[in-house]
């Protein structure tokens, strides 16, 4: 028991030593760091914190691992985020703002002996990082539902702490995974056959038994009582007695014997409690066990504890010895805080001034001459008070003095505007507008005004608030100080004034003149008329149908105040009359023209009518009005009539209801000297196009507006045609798509149809017939072999026979009038592209220095719009090209395994073939009159290969074959053999290899093996297959079951030859 003692003892005392023990060692180590410190300030150096930021990394730009390619260069410097991020390693220096950049590296391969073989170059893609910040590495996404995120800790922490605390009550078998959120077992084992490892009990368990044990061990472990702590001996006297008695007698005995027999009493003693004290700690070894773990829990926890309180200690004192020892700094902050506020508010400042010249220019633009004014005061005297002397707003300074002399000019012009433009601009704009004198009591009051010595004019100048204005103004020279120099300036200037108003009335009489000789009243009264029946409401429904829109058409509704009622009512009241046209025609009456009145006079009177106007203005340095006049009547009158005409001309040509069908007449073909006809339509639209050609070159100064109105009607030419296609190859209701179109909608066709080397030679050859030139051999591009002519057609129809979907009569085109205008539609936008393109290269001839960019964003809107006609004519030809292979797959595909069970001869070919064979012609012939011979070959070229593959692959669908069946197949192959030979004019080789391969049938499975040793025909695994199966089905039973064997050999024997 003493021994036990004794332990307890040493137990309980021993974290008090280790803790004077750390105490005595933290303060040792603190004193000597101190010292250190002290007697190493001289010669050191504080390093500089890396903050985050972007900086200079070295990024490798080498891609392959293959030794022999040289990357020119292997490596570069980009900027990316680095630096350090607090003191706890939860954050991480990460970019927020990025530009993606493309970087091009040569590659180069060494061959050896000195030579090299430079490769396409590689594009590298990285990033550069603009803008980073500090942010956390585990975000909160990275945690799971048993978790919560900490934004301050920067990580995800666990939420089910009970079960935290029942898992760490079995520190010897389990610990807590932070990670998961879980109790796991801190060992596991491989277990033998049988046994499984039991995450619970964390030990190898029979499979029967781990499932019982797993489902009651919660429940035994929920019963179980924690562990108790065990009784204390209880230190009676009788115990402490006993001890002082021994120690008594061993000190006050004076023989050995005695003292001998003590000492084997005490060793007696000592075994007793030693063997009571073995039982006891067998007996509660686990309370033991649980209670010494607690106790290492608890002694670290106060460790722990103990040196955070000891690192505090010293870390206030440090902050207690430092603001001591730096009250002078922190005054010294002090006053540079109230020095950075004033700073600060000169900032602001300045601020202000930088923003200055940009709302001065709002304000100007907006004519806010007041405004303006008290904005550039206030800035200039910011600008001479506490910003005096700064040095750095020098330049800004001067700017705003000189927008102060530029603000003076500009108060000048606006009053002279005002007092010597104005007046007389309200009189010609009211002129302008259709009052003439003595038609209105406006003009009225003004001829009174003019003949009592224009008093009355104060007034119709009071109506525009000319007074309010000059009063700003005034204002605004008496701020900017500058009153006796406006005077000085106004006094100086008036005379210069006076002479403007009499040239700008003698302009004016100009203007007169030519609007007798253009005959502006009536171009504007049409153009007005036009206008305003242009907005008409249309069945909104009719252009979401696939049907053709019905033509419009324009008939101009009755005007009640055209009538002859109501003029003779104004008569009768004596009310003048409102037609201006009535006015012009008396005026007329009295003037003899030297020709008559046309506005299409400008396009010749144009050229030295602008010479005119540049002498004038050479000899006056000011601008003509008269100039003025001229650009706005050709923008806003010629040009808008004209557009108006056209337009009109161009939808009566492709609103009439033969508009797609109707071809040119053979000499006008002849004429274009075109191939082929073209729609009569396009060509009326081309027609009208021509007219806006001629602007070009009559009217050099509105190419720009020209043009303009060129695309718009080019652009709505456009979708007119784009609804015609989309008429023609959408004839039946909107849920039946044609076969043909939907294989044309897929990317994936498309794109290899337009690879192949047929489609790129017939592109090739545009340029060539577009100049008329008869196309040689050379220039076709015709270099392929024969046998990469057969790869490709036999690559062809087996995509299309993979696409294939079954369906009806509503998925081809029956009407052949319907694929004539489709061909007259290919031709017409095929030419019309052309003719786009032609425009687009003579705009380019027109373009100087000062429309250069104006005239080149025209030329490409028009290069793109003819990219779009052509686009359309592509889609044309690719639609019958697909066109005709449906037909194919629909009279040659078997319906409902219609082969085999036919009881026609077999000299007559199948009523389906000669029928695809009439069709075929019959679309040769629609054809032939509407689109070119090599178009016409590009459509059929190759449909033997699909006719052959086609009606190879009908052999699945037979269930039985026999002599009358196969001769009636190769009479099919025959027919439609001559039929291809007619159209194309030349025999088509690949139906007699489908002829050959139906041919087999004849044979005995041995010859047929013998054959293909000896030929080795080109015929596939399954197709030979095919045959075997079908043959072995076609015969009896009996036969069958005895030569099983015999026909699988044969089968075998064949696909050897095969592979």
């Amino acid at each position: 028991m003493a021994t036990c003692v004794r332990v307890l003892c040493v137990l309980l005392a021993e974290p008090f030593l280790s803790f004077a023990l750390a105490s005595e060692d933290t303060t040792m180590s603190w004193t000597s760091k101190m010292k250190t410190k002290r007697q190493a300030e001289v010669g050191y150096t504080i390093p500089k914190p890396a903050e985050c930021e972007p900086e200079l990394t070295t990024v490798n730009l080498r891609q392959s691992e293959d030794l022999s390619l040289y990357y020119i260069p292997s490596c570069t410097r980009i900027q990316k985020c680095g630096g350090c991020c607090g003191n706890f390693g939860n954050k991480k220096c990460q970019p927020v703002e990025v530009e993606p950049l493309r970087l091009k590296v040569t590659v180069k391969r060494y061959l050896g002996k000195r030579k090299w073989k430079t490769l396409p170059p590689e594009f590298v893609n990285e990033e550069r990082h603009i803008r980073c910040e500090c942010g956390c590495i585990v975000k909160e996404s990275d945690c799971n539902p048993l978790q919560e995120y900490s934004k301050n800790e920067c990580q995800c922490k666990c939420t089910n702490k009970d079960e935290k605390q029942k898992c760490d009550a079995d520190t010897q078998n389990k610990r807590w995974s932070q990670t998961t959120c879980s109790c796991e077992c801190r060992n596991t084992m491989l277990c033998a056959s049988g046994f499984t490892f039991n995450n619970v009990t964390c030990s190898c368990e029979e499979e029967r038994l781990s499932l019982r044990r797993g489902a009651e061990y919660p429940v035994t472990m929920s019963l179980s009582s924690p562990p108790t702590k065990p009784p204390r001996g209880v230190k009676t006297r009788e115990t402490s007695g006993l001890l002082m008695t021994v120690i008594r007698t061993l000190s006050t005995s004076e023989s050995n014997e005695q003292r001998e027999f003590e000492k084997a009493k005490l060793e007696r003693e000592y075994k007793k409690s030693d063997q009571q004290l073995n039982e006891l700690v067998s007996e509660h070894k686990q309370e033991l066990t649980q209670v010494m773990q607690l106790f290492g829990k608890i002694s670290n926890n106060i460790t722990t504890t103990r040196d955070k309180l000891r690192g505090m200690k010293v870390i206030l004192i440090a902050c207690k010895t430092l603001l001591s020892c730096r009250r002078e700094e922190l005054k010294k902050l002090w006053l540079e805080g109230v020095e950075h506020k004033h700073i600060l508010k000169l900032l602001e400042e300045i601020e202000q001034l930088k923003d200055v010249p940009s709302k001065l220019g709002s304000h100007l633009a907006n004519k806010e001459y007041l405004d303006a004014t008290k904005l550039l005061v206030s800035a200039l005297n910011v600008g001479d008070g506490a910003l005096e002397g700064v040095e750095a707003l020098r330049e800004l300074k001067n700017e705003l003095h000189h927008k102060k002399e530029r603000l003076f000019v500009l108060t000048l012009r606006e009053i002279s505007r005002i007092v010597f433009l104005e007046p007389s601009k309200i009189i010609r704009d009211s002129r302008e507008s259709g009052s003439f004198r003595g038609k209105s009591k406006w003009c009225r009051r003004l001829l009174d005004a003019s003949q009592n010595n224009s008093s009355g004019l104060k007034d119709i100048v009071k109506e525009h608030n000319f007074e309010e204005e000059l009063s700003d103004l005034a204002e605004c020279l008496g701020l900017l100080k500058k009153l006796p120099d406006a005077a000085t300036s106004i006094k100086n200037n008036l005379q210069p004034d006076v002479y403007g108003v009499v040239d700008r009335v003698t302009k004016a009489v100009l203007q007169l003149l030519l609007d007798d000789y253009l005959d502006i009243q009536n171009t504007a009264t049409e153009t007005r008329q036009t206008l305003a029946y242009q907005d008409r409401i249309e069945d909104v429904s009719l252009y979401f149908s696939r049907r053709r829109i019905q033509r419009n058409r324009d008939t101009s509704l009755f005007k009640f105040e055209q009538s002859s009622i109501f003029t003779s009512h104004l008569m009768d009241q004596g009310a003048p009359s409102l037609s201006l046209t009535s006015y012009a025609s008396d005026k007329q009456r009295d003037k003899k023209l030297v020709c008559s009145p046309d506005p299409n006079n400008i396009t010749v009177i144009i050229t030295p009518l602008l010479k005119f106007v540049e002498e004038v203005e050479a000899m006056n340095g000011v601008t003509c009005t008269l100039n003025s006049f001229i650009n706005d009547y050709i923008k806003n009158v010629f040009l808008s009539r004209e557009f108006a005409r056209i337009k009109k001309l161009v939808e009566g040509a492709t609103k009439s209801s033969d508009a797609w069908r109707t071809p040119t007449a053979p000499h006008v073909t002849a004429e274009l000297n075109l191939g082929r006809p073209l729609l009569k339509s396009t060509l009326q639209v081309s027609t009208a196009v021509r007219d806006l050609e001629v602007l070009l070159d009559t009217l050099p100064c509105h190419k720009p507006d020209a043009l303009e109105i060129l695309i718009k009607l080019i652009k709505n030419y456009t979708e007119t045609c784009g609804a015609a296609y989309r008429g023609i190859v959408h004839p039946g209701p909107e849920d039946k798509t044609l076969c043909s179109v939907s294989w044309l909608k897929d990317e994936d066709i498309s794109r290899f149809l337009k690879s192949l080397p047929n489609w790129l030679n017939l592109q090739s050859q545009k340029p060539l017939q577009r100049l008329g030139r008869p196309l040689k051999r050379e220039d076709t591009g015709e270099d392929e072999s024969p046998e990469e002519v057969r790869q490709r057609n036999i690559k062809e129809a087996e995509i299309l026979l993979g696409n294939l979907t079954e369906g009806g009569q509503h998925e081809i085109i029956s009407d052949l009038q319907q694929l004539k205008s489709l061909g007259l539609l290919q031709e017409s936008m095929e030419w019309f592209a052309w003719r786009m393109l032609q425009i687009a290269n003579k705009s380019k001839r027109y373009s100087n220095d000062s429309n250069a960019n104006l005239l080149s964003d025209y030329t490409k809107t028009l290069s793109d719009l003819s990219v779009e006609f052509e686009e359309l004519a592509n889609t044309c030809l690719l639609m019958l090209h697909l066109e005709v292979r449906v037909q194919c797959f629909h009279y040659l595909l078997p319906k409902h395994n219609s082969y085999g069970k036919t009881k026609m001869s077999c000299q007559d070919p199948d009523p389906r073939v000669l029928e695809l064979s009439r069709v075929l012609i019959s679309i040769d012939e629609a054809l032939n009159s509407s689109l070119q011979t090599r178009k016409i070959k590009y459509i059929f070229e190759g449909l033997g290969y699909l006719i052959s593959k086609i009606l190879m692959s009908t052999i699945k669908q037979m269930n039985q074959v026999d002599d009358v069946l196969i001769h009636k197949m190769c009479r099919n192959i025959f027919t439609l053999q001559q039929t291809l030979t007619n159209i194309t004019m030349a025999r088509d080789l690949s139906l007699d290899h489908a002829r050959n391969y139906f041919q087999l049938f004849f044979l005995s499975p041995e010859e047929i093996i013998n054959e293909m040793f000896e030929k080795r025909p080109d015929y596939s695994k399954a197709e030979i297959t095919s045959v075997f199966k079908l043959i072995s089905l076609s015969r009896s039973r009996r036969i069958l079951s005895k030569r099983q064997c015999a026909v699988n050999l044969r089968m075998t024997g064949c696909q050897s030859c095969v592979d």
